[in-house]
Order: C-alpha cells, then structure tokens, then sequence
C-alpha cells in the first residue's frame, strides 16, 4: 500500500443517513457533495482500528467500558444490554473511546472543544489498481469513455437504483469516480470524455459536465469552459437542466469559472485569464448580472473595478453593496474617487449610492467617504 489519500479533515464520523463507504478506496476529498464518512478511522493512543455499528446507541445510565465494547462486538454488546438499537445514532468505537454520532464530526476540527475531541484520525485510503470493479461496472482506462457517455445521459451503473432525474447524482458519481481513480491515463480519459459533453445537443448532458467540473474546476478539459461561454453562449443561457430549476447553465457555468479562479499559476497569475474576460463583459452587459463573478474581479483585476465601477452600476445597480465591500481594502479615498462620477451621473441615483455606504462602511472610512460623495452631488 505505497500510495494512501486522506481525508479533508482528518476524517468524518457521519450519521446513518450519511454515506460510510463499505469499500477502503472512497475518501473524502472535498467538503462538496458526496461527503463521506471515514471508512478506514484508527486510534493512535490504543492502536485499534475504529469500527462502526449503524442504528445502535449506548443504553442511557448504562456503564461502558470502551475496551470491553470493542471486544464484545455489535451482538454480544446488544445481547448484554449495553447497546440497543437507535435510528439516529451511530456508534464509533475503538478500545479507548466510544462516540454515538447523530450529524457527523471533523476529527481534526479546530473548534472542537479539548474535552469532546475525539482521537482518531483517517490512515489514509488506498488507490485502486485498474481494471476494478464499482457498483457493478468494470473501471479501466479503456471503458471509461463509454461508462461516462451513459452517464451524463443519466444512465446509472448497473448496481445502483436508477438516478431520479430532479437530483445531481450523475454529476456526483462521476466527481468521486475521478478522485478516486488513478492519476495519469485513467483521470485524462475520464475528463476528456466529460468534456465532451459540453457541447453535446441534449441540455441534461451539458449540466452533468458542469456539476462535475464545480467539484473538479481544474480537472482537464475545464479551461475550454469560458471559451464556449464567450464562442457559444446558446449553449447555456436560458438553457434549464430542468424545469423547476431556478437556475439556468449559464449560471452554473459561473460557478465553475467563479471556482477555478480561486487557484493561482506557476506565475502568480490566475489559471483562467479567459474566465476573468468572461467576468468583465458580463458586468457590463445589461440583463441579469452575476454578483459571483464580481468578486473574483476584486481579486485579480482591483484596477478594471475601480476603473469601471460607475459603469458596473449603471448596467447592474443592484451590485452597489457588493462593489463597495470589494472596494474597501483601498481606502475612503480612492473609494470616493472610484464612486464621485456615480453621483452626478444620470443614469444612477445618489442616494441608493450613499444608503449602500452607510451599510457596508464603518467609521471612519464612512464619514470620509459620505463627505466626499456628498460634496460630489448632481445639483438637484
């Protein structure tokens, strides 16, 4: 077992309803959906293994020797009183620490009080070598393509109930099928495949692409999204994967490009160059803008949102609040410098303008700025 991947956190314990793998491979990779619990949670103080019993609960009033516990197992323990079974709970146990679970627990939480802590941690979880067998399919490098074209059309693996089509789950087993196979060979097929829907004809495929690459904003592939945004936008706007979606693709779009301009390059420059264009022509095109995509701005271009932040308001005034927030971290005057023409231009009204300083500001940064704004107004 040369390569182990470990789970966010330290590992979860999670409720009954919550997902615990039965196979070693699944970890949790990300605090996106699916969230699993830790299958492979081990005690460095008593050395055991952590083992879990679903549906159980310790008897209330009842004394429990953790050891003892542990080495009874699930139906000696029930059997003698000590554990009955409870819908809300799982019990986590190893030889010097019993827990009942009814939500779920961060092992490394930072928060977590020294007197609740609990001791374990996740021993890292195994890769599985290719060809292997997950939920009744046979994953290789070469029935990738095949196994994802199904599934972003909705068709779910042969061992799993059918995927109802008002849920996400096709995006979602695909996202942890990636994280969970091989680097290399196998995550480019995959990817490359996902892709490839982008630009299918049926609309369920295109958001199954995009769920998939909101958990994985820089999986392969992701850097041609903003680039059909901006070559093919019939693509996605106006475009609902469903029809009580409140949604449409354009805006899930975004938030993929909203999420890989979270990750800096080699050169200390953002990933997407493309998604930040996207981002600029979008706050300056009436219709429905992207609050999102404004912030990411404020990140990496500060000088295009101090340049355009008149212009930003006139198109989308509903983003006052937003752009002052971004806007703060310069100062009460170049703020007031980047907001004075709003104030005697018409298309604007001052004093939803100076209502959003008095919200977002706080002295004395806001006094500076109301001055100076007042001193700037239209003459009635």
């Amino acid at each position: 077992m040369s390569l182990l991947r470990f789970c966010r956190d330290g590992g979860y314990t999670v409720e009954p309803s919550g997902w615990l793998p039965d196979d070693s491979y699944a970890y949790r990779w990300s605090d996106r959906t699916p969230r699993p619990g830790c299958s492979r949670l081990g005690c460095p103080r008593c050395g055991a293994d952590v083992v879990a019993w679903n549906g159980f609960d310790r008897i209330p009033g009842e004394s429990v020797e953790a050891a003892a516990l542990y080495e009874a197992g699930r139906e000696a323990a029930q059997r003698d009183g000590k554990v009955a079974p409870r819908t809300s709970s799982r019990l986590y146990l190893c030889r010097c620490t019993v827990h009942s679970e009814s939500l779920y627990t961060a092992m490394a939480d930072p928060e977590a009080h020294s007197s609740r802590a609990l001791p374990w941690r996740c021993q890292g979880h195994p890769v599985p070598e290719l060809p292997w067998h997950l939920d009744g399919e046979v994953i290789d490098t070469a029935t990738l393509p095949a196994l994802v074209r199904r599934a972003v059309h909705g068709v779910a693996p042969a061992q799993t109930p059918p995927w109802p089509a008002d849920q996400n789950l096709p995006g979602t087993w695909l996202a942890q099928l990636y994280a969970i196979v091989p680097a290399g060979a196998p995550r480019f097929a995959l990817a490359a495949a996902v892709n490839a829907a982008l630009t299918e004809e049926g609309h369920c495929a295109r958001a199954v692409a995009l769920d998939f690459y909101i958990s994985h904003p820089r999986a392969p592939g992701a850097e041609t999204l903003a680039g059909l945004l901006q070559s093919q936008p019939t693509l996605f706007r106006g475009v609902f994967p469903r029809s009580d979606a409140k949604e449409d693709l354009e805006q899930r779009a975004h938030c993929v490009l909203v999420e890989r301009l979270r990750f800096v390059g080699d050169d200390g420059s953002t990933i997407d160059p493309v998604a930040l264009e996207v981002a600029r022509q979008n706050l300056l095109t009436p219709g429905r803008s992207d609050m999102s995509l404004l912030f990411p701005l404020g990140r990496w271009d500060m000088p295009w949102v101090e340049a355009h932040a008149v212009e930003v308001l006139a198109t989308h005034p509903e983003l006052i609040g937003a752009l002052i927030l971004i806007l703060k971290p310069l100062g009460a005057e170049r703020i007031s410098s980047a907001l004075t023409r709003g104030m005697q231009d018409t298309r604007l009204d001052p004093e939803r303008i100076l209502s959003a300083v008095r919200k977002k500001l706080f002295e004395p940064e806001r006094s500076g700025v109301l001055n100076r704004l007042e001193a700037a107004r239209r003459p009635a």
